[in-house]
């Protein structure tokens, strides 16, 4: 079986607010509601639907990306003043290395925890 994923709900307090939050993180364009949804396009294969909800389930989402754009995003959240750590407990502005893997945790406006990464440099 090819499975590839198209798209995500994610649920947000403020859709628009969130979708924003997202597409500063990842450097693309939030181009404005379509329908229920706050959409943002973070790949060509890949979008995130930001839809609202009172009260959001807080959910863990993994993005893996290249080292380029981790450094970048990096830079974005320390700009915004936006606290991550190496463990979803610290905000430590410290990143983890598991087996050649880079990463870092952090939280969106609804408390949805966020992972960045990359590939491992061990492959």
């Amino acid at each position: 079986m090819t499975a590839v994923l198209d798209h995500l709900s994610i649920p947000a307090r403020d859709k628009v607010a969130t979708a924003e939050f997202y597409a500063r993180v990842f450097d693309v364009a939030y181009k404005g509601p379509r329908r229920d949804f706050a959409p943002i396009q973070l790949s060509p294969a890949l979008t995130l639907n930001f839809e609202t909800s009172d009260v959001p389930e807080a959910h863990h989402y993994a993005f893996m990306v290249a080292t380029d754009e981790f450094d970048a995003i990096r830079a974005r959240l320390d700009g915004d003043e936006v606290p991550y750590g190496n463990t979803t407990r610290d905000s430590n502005s410290q990143i983890y290395d598991h087996d050649g893997r880079k990463g870092f945790y952090f939280a969106d406006p609804n408390g949805h925890g966020l992972e960045i990464m990359t590939p491992s440099a061990n492959v």
